[in-house]
C-alpha cells in the first residue's frame, strides 16, 4: 500500500469527521455531508493529478496510461485547490448553506486533515530549509501550531468567515517552510 494513499485516506477521514461535526451545527445532515466529503475527494485527487500531467504533457500523451496507472506519484496542490474550488457552488447548493459559513467547515476540516498528512506522510518542512535537529524541531511545531489552531477556531467558531482567514493564514505559512 503506497504510504501517500494511506495519509490521503485518513486525512480525508479525519477531516470528514471535524467536518461533520461542524456541518451539524447547522443542520446538514451526515449523509448529505458525506456525500460532499467523496466528492471533494475525488475532485481534488483528480484536479491534483490532471495539473501535474498538464506540466509534463508531452510525456504523458506519448504514455496515456501513465496518467493513472498506480503507483501514482506527482500530485499538484494547485489543482487540488482549483478543484475544490470549482465543487464549492454546487456543494453550497446541495447542503443549503451560505458561502463564508461554508468555507468555515471546509477550513477547519483542511486544518485538521493537514494535521494528519504532515503527520503521517513526510516532513512538512522542506529538508533544504532546515538542516540537522532543526527540520524536527520545525516539524513539531508545524503539527502543534495546527492542532492549537484547530481547536481554538473550534471552541470559538461563532462568526462566519474567522476560520476561513486563519485557514488561509496557515497555508500561507506552510508555503514560506
Amino acid at each position: 500500500m503506497n504510504p501517500l494513499g494511506m495519509a490521503l485516506g485518513l486525512a480525508y477521514l479525519t477531516g470528514g469527521l471535524v467536518g461533520q461535526a461542524l456541518a451539524a451545527r447547522r443542520g446538514v445532515p451526515s449523509g448529505r455531508w458525506w456525500w460532499c466529503v467523496v466528492l471533494f475527494m475525488a475532485a481534488t485527487v483528480a484536479g491534483a493529478r490532471l495539473w501535474y500531467v498538464a506540466g509534463d504533457a508531452s510525456y504523458y500523451l506519448a504514455n496515456p496510461v501513465e496518467v493513472w496507472r498506480p503507483p501514482i506519484e506527482g500530485l499538484s496542490f494547485a489543482g487540488g485547490l482549483a478543484a475544490a474550488a470549482a465543487c464549492l457552488v454546487g456543494v453550497r447548493r446541495y447542503l443549503g448553506l451560505r458561502l463564508m459559513p461554508l468555507l468555515d467547515v471546509v477550513a477547519l476540516s483542511y486544518l485538521a486533515g493537514s494535521v494528519i498528512a504532515a503527520v503521517l506522510w513526510s516532513s512538512p518542512v522542506s529538508l533544504q530549509a532546515a538542516s540537522g535537529g532543526l527540520a524536527a524541531a520545525l516539524d513539531a511545531l508545524y503539527a502543534t501550531g495546527l492542532y492549537v489552531l484547530l481547536w481554538r477556531l473550534w471552541l470559538r467558531e461563532r462568526s462566519a468567515g474567522r476560520a476561513w482567514g486563519a485557514a488561509l493564514a496557515a497555508l500561507a505559512g506552510d508555503a514560506f517552510l
